[in-house]
Order: C-alpha cells, then structure tokens, then sequence
C-alpha cells in the first residue's frame, strides 16, 4: 500500500514506524511504484531510507515495477538520497535490496556502466523477481496480437558477470495475484532461471546456484560472497542432496545436473541442526 498517496497514507506510515521500532523486525520495506505520482515516489523513498537509518535496519525498495521508457527510472533518485543521506558511513552494515526494476531492462550498456559507476561502494544488491515478472511484465497491447512479449525481468547473471554489480534472484509472492503458479523451492526458481536468463554452461549453472545460496544471504545481510567450508568451527548452515535418488530419476553427478533437475531428496541442516527432512 502507498504510505504518502491516498487517504490511508498517514496511517499506513505510523503503522510500519510502530512495527519498525520492534527488534524482531530487521528491514524497512517500502514499494515506491505504488504511490500516485513521482513526487510522492521520492516521498517514499526519503522516508523509508530516514527510517531505516535512523531505527538501524535494512533496506528493501520494490523499485520501478513498469516498462515505460516515458518514465524515469527511480533507481537514481535512490542512490542519490542515500548519497544525501551518508548511508554508507551512518548506517553501519545494513544493506539495501532493489527488487523488479524492470524498467532497467531497457538500459543500455552506455546505461548500465553509468549506474554502476553510481552506485560505488553503497551495498545495493538488485533482486530479480522472475516467476512474478514474467507473469505480469511485457503483456502486448491489443494492437499487437500477443506477437512480442519481453521477459520484463532483470538479467541478473548479465548484471553480475558484465557489470560488476550485486544480484541475486527469488519468489516474490506464491498463489496470488501477482504470482498465480510456482512454489518457494528457491532450486526449482534456480532451474527456471536457466530457460529465463538462457544460461546453459557449468559456470552458469555455478552463478545460479550461487544466487540462491551465499549471494542470497549477503544480500540481506546474512553472511557474505564466501562459500562456507566443511571444516570444524565453520557454520553449520548447507544443504545435503541424495545424488542416488529412489524414485527412479537419474544420479546426480554434478552441480549443474543438480540445477537443471532439482531433487525434492535434501537435509537442510541451519546452525548445525536438522530443520527440514524430505525423502520422497
């Protein structure tokens, strides 16, 4: 819901600045695209990154929701303010997640390296939303008889590998309308993604999974870029597959075979404990 459009806007603001005081809650989370005009956009977006700052929390923007090339992209206004703002200097270790901005889809490269250079060192990690985006981006007009359809989802293994920037990928919502199809296995999404950004080769299927697991975490500030080691001392936070499967699907001999054909088969063990068991 907009918090500074509507007549709701008031109350829906005092609503998060009550929930954000909370110490259970980690990140101030904002949709700036939903507000009626720019002006309010900007208004967002000052007040979420003030909050965040100011309560010590994340930072989370679903950003630029369209492809319009008529509209500006908002992502430059938020570098800008958190610039204003000293971000990196005033808050900490927290980070900042853009997530959709679709509208970055029609950059070009001239635009991409102009918003890497931007960016800089503020710990901005774009999140590419596929199994939303694909379902409510690059609908054609009637005029155009369903003959072009773009993804309308960030390239996010483009973004990473070409212009150094933070990406990662994930499910946005399950089962409603925005997302109508598809579950949270974030492995399956990874496997998706093969088709979505045509990422076919070993080292591909590497950065896939990759998107899923640390990228993922240090995104949200959970850990960092470092695969963890099966070493004493070390986090005891993985994944363990069955790479003989008993329902009759093949070996898995490999990490990319692993993406290309996720097993539901896997012990998933969080600081050194068993928190989900499945065997089918």
């Amino acid at each position: 819901d907009p918090v500074f459009s509507g007549e709701a806007a008031g109350e829906n603001r005092d609503l998060m600045k009550q929930a954000v005081q909370r110490d259970e809650v980690d990140v101030v989370g904002s949709t700036p695209y939903v507000e009626a005009d720019e002006t309010n956009m900007k208004e967002n977006i000052d007040w979420a990154i003030d909050t965040a700052i100011q309560c010590g929390k994340h930072l989370d923007f679903h950003l630029d929701y369209n492809l319009d090339e008529s509209k500006n992209p908002m992502v430059y206004y938020v570098i800008d303010a958190l610039k204003r703002r000293g971000w990196i200097n005033r808050a900490g270790d927290k980070k900042i997640m853009l997530g959709h901005c679709s509208r970055l889809t029609l950059f070009s490269s001239d635009e991409w390296y102009d918003l890497q250079r931007q960016i800089q060192d503020i710990p901005i990690s774009f999140v590419g939303l596929p199994t939303s985006d694909l379902f409510m981006m690059g609908r054609p007009s009637d005029s155009r008889d369903g003959s072009s359809r773009v993804r309308g989802t960030l390239q996010i293994p483009q973004m990473i590998e070409q212009y150094q920037l933070r990406g990662t990928f994930g499910i946005n919502n399950v089962g409603n309308a925005f997302t109508p199809q598809g579950n949270c296995d974030p492995l399956r999404l990874a496997s998706m993604c093969v088709g979505v950004y045509q990422a076919g080769t070993k080292g591909d299927a590497e950065l896939l999974f990759q998107c899923i697991s640390t990228s993922a975490k240090a995104a949200i500030g959970c850990g960092n870029l470092k695969a963890p080691k099966l070493e004493e001392g070390e986090e005891a936070d993985f994944v363990i597959f069955n790479t003989n499967p008993s329902n009759g699907r093949r070996p898995k001999g490999s990490l990319a075979e692993l993406i290309y054909d996720p097993l539901e088969e896997r012990t998933t063990l969080y600081t050194g404990h068993v928190v989900q068991l499945d065997m089918r």
